[in-house]
């Protein structure tokens, strides 16, 4: 299974994140097999602070450059498909600070009943300091 991580100038998240998952679901439950992190233009450093904590990170524009390049975290997304070497792909935010391992393992209980071929995950986003 991968854990694929779109990112964009996400270094203050990023490595936390994929240490959490090398950690927790990699080295401890054997669960997931590689994190994949597809930077797509980061401006800071983004995929060194990926790199270090256990990533495997391609830039967005390296991969599968005869279709053209574009932007964005769909563009991370889809590119990701063709990087990660897992049967199972779970995609994470990059930006959370408040990252748990169940995000990823919440999403792979569903997957056990064999009619189901896709599941998303959602959890509340407040915007500002209001919430």
């Amino acid at each position: 299974m991968s854990v694929c991580l779109p990112a964009r100038n996400e270094e203050a998240t990023v490595g936390a994140i994929v240490a959490t998952v090398v950690r927790e679901l990699i080295d401890g439950l054997g669960v997931v097999d590689e994190v994949v992190v597809v930077d797509d233009g980061s401006a800071d450093d983004t995929a060194a602070a990926a790199a270090a904590a256990g990533a495997v990170v391609v830039a967005a524009d390296d991969v599968l450059p005869g279709v053209g390049k574009g932007t964005g975290k769909g563009e991370a997304l889809w590119k990701a498909l063709h990087v990660a070497t897992g049967d199972v792909l779970v995609f994470c935010d990059a930006d959370l600070r408040d990252f748990d391992p169940s995000f990823v393992t919440g999403l792979l209980a569903p997957l056990a009943d064999i009619d189901v071929g896709f599941v998303k995950g959602f959890y509340d986003r407040p915007v500002g300091a209001g919430g």
